[in-house]
């Protein structure tokens, strides 16, 4: 590589000058109004480097550099500046031992001898080393990656408001559903790939997130061909019967005193309205223990055992829970309704000092 120092130079009136060396002396400048190449080196047929004033196009100021030892096809420009304020660069350029080179083809490949995936093409530009982008990076089509991605942290599709994933140390992986009207409205629909940009519309807002699986049915012919799956029911067969259930856990110190021997909890989800009760569960009991006795009755507040038969004893730890029989009321709902847990102790509820359970009713909904 052979260094060449120049000062430009630009005397009054007179035009700019390009002066060889590390002083300014106008009588080694040159100005031609045609094209001029300075040459250096050996000799002016084989020059080691040369400065080119090219006007056969565009104005072009080329530097040749290496390679120009017996002239020939080996002797081209490294890098010209044009008219336009444009620098082209015609070789490699060298940064440590990162290289930007001319791929061919108008491609641009930073980096050492790399292999692509999908074949270089006009314009491409090939990273054959790593890249870190520390601020924001903008793609405005298509992201593909032909191996294994690796992204660490949030990553939000779109937007906020509509997909993202985060990993959490205590909870795996989060995926986060649309928190805004028009904007995903908390459900993951799933649809076939051929329908993917088919509006299928499920447009009302929900309060809690969930999945819908459609049919390979296109939306212009049928937009009810899809199951629905919310943290507590289950719809199989687009809006036809739901599965669904309400759970919830409770100690003797969050009942109600009723002023004798009884105390009430009242379940904070309602059975819906139009819901046909299946059965209610009693599950992982901690003894209601203090006084001598306990029974429960599971009601909606007027009909106390609507939903149980019977008198079961909760007095007695049991894991496994205790069977609650069959609804001795009325399953069909014809208006939504709150689940009450009664107990009561031989003598005052509030001789009852320990106990906590898990009760759960489930039901179909049209």
């Amino acid at each position: 590589m052979h260094a060449i120092f120049l000062w430009l130079v630009s005397l009054g009136a007179s035009p700019l000058l390009l002066v060889p060396g590390g002083s300014i002396d106008p009588a080694v400048a040159v100005h031609h109004n045609d094209d001029v190449a300075a040459s250096f080196g050996n000799t002016a047929a084989a020059p080691d480097a040369k400065l080119l004033w090219d006007t056969s196009g565009t104005d072009q100021l080329q530097v040749w550099l290496t390679d120009c030892d017996g002239g020939g096809t080996d002797c081209v420009p490294m890098y010209w500046l044009t008219g336009t304020s444009t620098t082209v660069f015609g070789g490699d350029i060298q940064m440590d031992d990162n290289a930007i080179t001319n791929g061919g083809s108008g491609i641009l490949q930073i980096g050492g001898a790399t292999t692509s995936s999908h074949g270089f093409g006009a314009n491409d530009t090939v990273f054959a080393a790593d890249v870190e982008v520390n601020g924001q990076l903008w793609i405005d089509s298509t992201f593909r990656a032909a191996s294994t991605s690796v992204l660490g942290g949030r990553i939000a599709f779109y937007s906020n408001d509509y997909l993202q994933f985060n990993p959490e140390a205590d909870d795996g992986y989060h995926i986060a559903i649309g928190n805004g009207d028009g904007q995903g409205n908390r459900q993951l629909t799933i649809i076939d790939g051929d329908n993917i940009y088919d509006d299928y519309d499920h447009s009302t807002l929900e309060s809690t997130p969930g999945i819908n699986l459609h049919s390979a049915t296109p939306a212009a012919t049928a937009t009810d061909e899809f199951s629905k799956w919310r943290w507590n029911r289950l719809s199989l067969g687009g809006n036809g019967a739901a599965y669904g259930c309400i759970n919830e856990t409770f100690a003797y110190s969050d009942m109600v005193d009723g002023g004798g021997a009884s105390g009430t909890f009242d379940m904070t989800e309602q059975i819906p309205d139009g819901a046909v009760v299946l059965a209610c569960m009693w599950h992982s009991n901690t003894g209601f223990t203090g006084d001598t006795s306990a029974v429960t009755t599971i009601g909606d507040g007027t009909d106390v055992d609507r939903y149980n038969t019977g008198t079961p004893s909760v007095f007695t730890t049991n894991a496994s829970g205790v069977a609650l029989g069959d609804p001795s009321g009325t399953k069909w709902h014809d208006d939504a309704a709150t689940v009450t847990v009664t107990i009561t102790s031989n003598a005052d509820f509030t001789s009852v000092s320990a106990g906590q359970a898990t009760v759960g009713c489930c039901y179909l909904t049209p």
